[in-house]
């Protein structure tokens, strides 16, 4: 239930974007030239990656992660002390 009602506010926020011509370019470029003025000195990302390249790199670090955090569950979430078991 929870994901279609996530899904329903996806699809309104696009309507009503569509509807006030706006677009969804996100901040980054914003934010970038915010520090670059603050720290007077031009901002660069730490590795240049063209097109989808960026999409990729993230997926596979995620996946990745994902492993990691997966492997290390109960050591990283069990409770210290011995809980009483039902």
């Amino acid at each position: 239930m929870i994901m279609f009602l996530l899904l329903a506010a996806i699809f309104v926020a696009a309507k009503y974007m569509d509807m006030h011509n706006m677009t969804g370019g996100g901040t980054d470029d914003v934010v970038n030239s915010m520090a670059s003025m603050a720290a007077h000195v031009k901002s660069h990302p730490f590795i240049e990656l063209p097109g989808d390249a960026q999409v990729g790199a993230f997926s596979v670090a995620n996946f990745f992660a994902g492993m990691i955090v997966g492997h290390n569950w109960k050591r990283l979430f069990e409770t210290s002390g011995n809980p009483e078991k039902p």
